[in-house]
């Protein structure tokens, strides 16, 4: 699964996607769920969409908490998801993520990236959801699918990582059922890279560099 990740700088995001960004963004170093996390749904637009896909058939928003990720394997037999695969895809543009292994009996969390450090482009869907008193609010989740490379020692799941190539097809409205979910079945991460970081992310009130720094063997102890 994916339940934290790190959100790129304002620079990455205007090199590497040629979009512009708002002058009030700040990057992220422990984004989790319910926050508002940034967003493409079309190929120069960015946006911020709370993580955690709340149908709009909901009728509590709280569905969206357990909606942090979505299987691709099943994204065409699940209701919450088949209808926004076909019309309402997305991507989540990250840094690098997070994912917990356990070690000597401790939960420990290791930082996840691409090793020439460029951004990586999670496979999403995102819906629309109005509340009876008229609240409108967009979420959206995390495609996952089986770990590839030496993910699998950390996690048995991770993102769809897209390529560079493959954004604006997956972004594009005339992409089919069958086409997307090819490209889905195609993501890979390669080349990544892993070390152990401090417990800090463990809490998301803890947001600052010091989430990312690289920790020796010995001081992967639990952070009090």
């Amino acid at each position: 699964m994916c339940g934290r990740f790190v959100s790129p700088s304002a620079k990455a995001l205007a090199k590497d996607l040629d979009i512009q960004v708002p002058k009030s963004y700040q990057q992220s170093f422990n984004l989790a769920p319910t926050q508002l996390i940034p967003t493409l749904t079309s190929a120069n637009h960015l946006v911020f969409y709370r993580w955690g896909l709340i149908p709009s058939w909901a009728k509590d928003p709280s569905i969206g908490n357990r909606m942090i990720n979505a299987r691709s394997e099943s994204l065409s037999e699940k209701p919450s998801f088949k209808r926004a695969l076909a019309q309402r895809r997305c991507i989540i543009p990250a840094q690098g993520f997070y994912e917990w292994k356990v070690e000597d009996k401790v939960k420990q969390p290791y930082f996840i990236f691409h090793h020439d450090k460029s951004l990586l482009l999670f496979a999403g869907l995102w819906e629309q959801w109005t509340s009876p008193e008229g609240e409108v609010i967009q979420s959206v989740t995390i495609i996952t699918k089986e770990a590839q490379g030496n993910v699998k020692t950390l996690h048995d799941r991770m993102p769809a990582i897209l390529s560079l190539k493959n954004k604006d097809i997956w972004l594009s409205p005339k992409l089919d059922l069958e086409s997307a979910k090819k490209l889905l079945s195609e993501a890979s991460l390669d080349a990544v890279e892993f070390f152990r970081v401090s417990t800090l992310v463990n809490k998301p009130a803890n947001n600052s560099p010091q989430c990312v720094e690289p920790i020796a063997m010995a001081e992967a102890q639990p952070h009090t």
